[in-house]
């Protein structure tokens, strides 16, 4: 089943210039690629001594996603978002293992709009190893 003519012969096809260019506009555009970084959430572990200046920080509880414990004081969690107040720069939030990480995040959102600049994120005394 050849159909070639009897004075031609067989022509192969190099791949190297394809690679070559290939190579050529990966590196290009590894080159003028510019990365942006994306928004996030840096956690800070809670240490031991790692409040500045000694003063102690405000501590955010979440057992419940009704309710929100602020410094050992129960208080419903809607009427804490409604009515912000100023937070130490230095807080804390502390979370139960059967909290929703959106929960987490809206708390951590608030706490930020609401002067805290430096959030620890650790897990509600009693609730873990």
């Amino acid at each position: 089943m050849r159909t070639l003519a009897v004075g031609k012969s067989a022509r192969r096809i190099s791949l190297t210039p394809l690679i070559d260019v290939v190579f050529i506009l990966l590196v290009f555009f590894m080159l003028e690629t510019t990365f942006r970084q994306e928004g996030g959430v840096e956690l800070l572990g809670g240490q031991p001594g790692s409040a500045s200046s000694g003063q102690a920080a405000s501590i955010f509880e979440l057992f419940d996603e009704q309710t929100i414990w602020v410094d050992g004081a129960r208080r419903p969690y809607a009427e804490w978002l409604a009515t912000p107040s100023t937070v130490d720069p230095d807080a804390k939030l502390r979370s139960a293992p059967n909290i929703s990480v959106q929960h987490v995040l809206r708390t951590l959102d608030a706490l930020r709009s609401q002067g805290a600049a430096r959030v620890r994120f650790g897990q509600v005394q009693g609730f873990g190893s």
